[in-house]
């Protein structure tokens, strides 16, 4: 079974010799790899070609994140595809084990909880996702328009699952591409996740200004990742709704996108990008968000609760060290 790795890189030259490396190391021998270098400017391309004879390396016009997801899988032979992230990074094993699950035609995607690190490698010391939905997660796509998944570099799918996608709307997903593939595999088949963790997610330093409030590797102040969130809940609906997969809007949002609302509410109203939205509109949301959410222990539901309310109602001094307290411990 011939496993297709597609790196997307752009401009991440300080950390693509080890992102390849982590996908030369494999022990499964099936492999190819394919770089697709969205238009860098820096000296990746150099860097890429000095792997010449172990990867294969395209270089294109920069056309953001979808057009280098369209280009890889365009080009792969693969049965099974990981599309993985130029900073991000596989351990020795994770193909070996997957191809193990997907002789089971029934799964059509197979995910691993990514082992969170920064600029400099080190391990920040926990993992990413917290909370991972498998199996048939149809009916809480269709509920929520998500499911507790990783992101891109923490997934393998099925090609046949994802050919009917591809090649998608570059302009639309120009950023946050990892998404559509995540949301539509799982309609062709089950999700299965691995017992252990199967790579690195890179959280980039972030200087402390309006980026100390928003999660992860978001877009870089609060309202971006709030128009983003709601763009991509959009585009996900529209591409199930096309082929009959969906016929009812989500009637929830997500935890983490109530999450996201209240932080924009809170630190930067006036930029706030959904129209009469409002801090208690957003707990509404929030508790049934929480209740409905699968997964959540009794524990995670109170400490979501007791977060959404401090942030929404303390004065904003104490509600701007709540945000940042809980920034990365309340994860989905």
């Amino acid at each position: 079974m011939l496993v297709s790795v597609l790196i997307n890189n752009y401009n991440y030259e300080r950390f693509l010799a080890e992102c390849i490396q982590s996908a030369i190391s494999q022990s499964y021998p099936d492999v190819e790899i394919i770089l697709v270098d969205d238009g860098s400017i820096d000296q990746s391309i150099k860097l890429a070609e000095s792997f010449k004879g172990q990867i294969r390396v395209i270089s294109q016009a920069n056309g953001g994140q979808g057009s280098a997801y369209n280009t890889g899988f365009k080009e792969a032979r693969g049965e099974i595809l990981i599309f993985l992230d130029s900073d991000d990074l596989l351990l020795p094993n994770t193909i070996k084990e997957i191809v193990d699950v997907f002789k089971d035609r029934a799964i059509t995607k197979v995910q691993w909880r990514l082992a969170l690190i920064d600029d400099d490698s080190s391990q920040i010391g926990s993992l990413f996702p917290e909370t991972l939905h498998d199996g048939d997660v149809r009916p809480i796509i269709k509920k929520f328009g998500n499911y507790a998944s990783p992101p891109g570099s923490g997934n393998a799918y099925r090609r046949s699952a994802l050919i009917n996608f591809f090649p998608m709307a570059k302009h639309d997903w120009k950023i946050g591409a990892d998404t559509l593939p995540a949301l539509v595999a799982p309609f062709s088949g089950k999700v299965h996740s691995l017992k252990r963790y199967g790579g690195f997610y890179r959280i980039h330093n972030k200087p402390q200004s309006m980026n100390a409030f928003v999660m992860n590797n978001s877009p870089s102040i609060p309202s971006k990742a709030v128009e983003l969130a709601v763009k991509t809940r959009n585009l996900v609906y529209e591409a199930l709704s096309k082929v009959a997969l969906v016929s009812e809007p989500f009637q929830y949002a997500m935890p983490a996108q109530i999450k996201l609302r209240l932080i924009s509410l809170r630190v930067a109203p006036q930029d706030h990008p959904i129209p009469k939205d409002s801090r208690i509109q957003c707990l509404k949301d929030g508790f049934s968000s929480i209740f409905y959410w699968p997964g959540f222990s009794l524990k995670k539901r109170l400490l979501y609760i007791a977060w959404m309310i401090a942030v929404a109602l303390l004065p904003y001094a104490l509600a701007k060290k709540v945000i940042i307290a809980g920034m990365n411990r309340i994860r989905n």
